[in-house]
Formats: C-alpha cells, structure tokens, sequence
C-alpha cells in the first residue's frame, strides 16, 4: 500500500499522516461516497481547499475543526456533534468513531489514490463541495462560485481565487512519499 505524500503551495509543505488518511476516509463514508472515485475526487477537493487557501495546519483540522475553529465536513466536524436530531448525532458519532477496518476496500484505495501522490483528479479549481440543495444555496449567495462537473455524488465547486490560483500556478499535484529500503 502507498504511504502518504505530502502538498507544497503558497510557500508552505503538508505531509499527510495516517490521521489524515483515516479522518479522510471517515469523511467519505459520512458524505455518502460510495465509488472509489467519488471519493477519490472528494478528498482532492479537500486537499486543494489546504493547499490554495492555506489556512489550516493539517488536512485533518479542515476536515474536524477544533473547539476553536469550524471544520469543513459536517459528518466529523467538531461543531456539529451536539446539533441535529438523535438519529443524526448517532450517525455522526457513528462515522467519527469508524476504525480502518470498518472503512469499504474501494473507499480506502480512493483516498489513497489522491493521498498516495499524483495529479488531484476532479475539477482543478474545486475547493467547496456539498449536496445539491446546499450548492445550489451557495451558489445563489457567491456570485464569484462556479460549479464544476465531476462524478462525484457531492457537487464540486470553484471560486473565483481558486480558478486564478491554478490558471497561475497549474494543478496541484501531491508529492508521492519517498520509498524507504530499510525500515
């Protein structure tokens, strides 16, 4: 299995631990990915989101928060484990508490696929992705967000700075981990 590789962008490097490995495939199991490459393409929404924005120090505080913070995926994020209805708060705790084991064989090769190194796969621009009724919200509010195709059951969404961030710079690519001979 590959290890996971590390993002440069806006003259900073994340490298990707076995939390963010497991907190992205927790993610993808709670916003309802089901194909290897719907979740392939969720995860590489996110890591754009790190990288081009810039404003987290690990992929794992994007996708949970803190108590200081909000996180990105509603299905993990700190800020939503008291709000919604018992069922809800059941299925988040749920998701949340998923052991690798637990996690689909496909689901983990597409996290791992984007984690593991190459070129994100998905929209370029991407870094926004939720429902339709949540996009559509959106997007109505943003005149600057675009949706983007993918097939993904999540819609993908770009903004105006994340499109001119890769029409300046290129697609983002993840840097595969060194292979190490001797362990």
């Amino acid at each position: 299995m590959k290890r996971p590789g590390s993002i440069a962008a806006r003259d900073k490097v994340w490298r990707f631990d076995a939390d963010d490995v497991l907190w992205c495939c927790r993610m993808v199991v709670g916003e309802g990915e089901h194909t290897r490459e719907g979740a392939a393409i969720v995860t590489a929404c996110m890591v754009r989101r790190l990288a081009i924005v810039g404003a987290w120090p690990s992929l794992t505080r994007l996708l949970i928060g803190s108590t200081s913070s909000r996180g990105y995926s509603q299905p993990i994020a700190h800020q939503w484990r008291t709000v919604g209805s018992p069922e809800r708060l059941a299925r988040r705790a749920r998701v949340r508490s998923l052991n690798m084991s637990q996690i689909p064989a496909a689901l983990k090769a597409g996290v791992m696929d984007v984690l593991g190194g190459g070129k994100l796969p998905g929209p370029d621009a991407a870094i926004h992705f939720a429902d339709i009724p949540t996009t559509a919200a959106s997007l109505a509010r943003n005149a600057d967000w675009r949706e983007e195709q993918s097939r993904a059951r999540n819609v993908m969404v770009s903004t105006e700075n994340s499109r001119r961030y890769v029409a300046q710079n290129g697609p983002l690519r993840v840097i595969p981990a060194p292979c190490r001979l001797f362990s």
